[in-house]
């Protein structure tokens, strides 16, 4: 079988409280949705295998502090929307 290439982008994270670092944040998303994208079946749950234009993740409440724990929060609210 034949890797797959997933590309996810990102345009806009709006945080309410704290000031992450941008790069931290965004490599702890990377490194996250790595992780769920490598799940067994979890390429298979995705919606489709086409684009899709736009989806809100909508309000993610991290567990813990800190911009790794944001960070998983948003990839794991990221693979949510692209389940349904």
């Amino acid at each position: 079988m034949s890797a797959r290439r997933i590309t996810v982008r990102i345009d806009r994270i709006i945080v309410e409280s704290g000031r992450p670092s941008r790069a931290a944040l965004a490599a702890a998303i990377e490194r996250e949705l790595k992780t769920l994208l490598a799940a067994p079946g979890a390429v298979e749950d995705l919606r489709g295998a086409g684009a899709t234009e736009m989806l809100d993740g909508g309000v993610v409440n991290p567990r813990g502090r800190g911009d790794a724990a944001l960070g998983r929060a948003v990839a794991s609210a990221t693979m949510g929307v692209l389940r349904r």
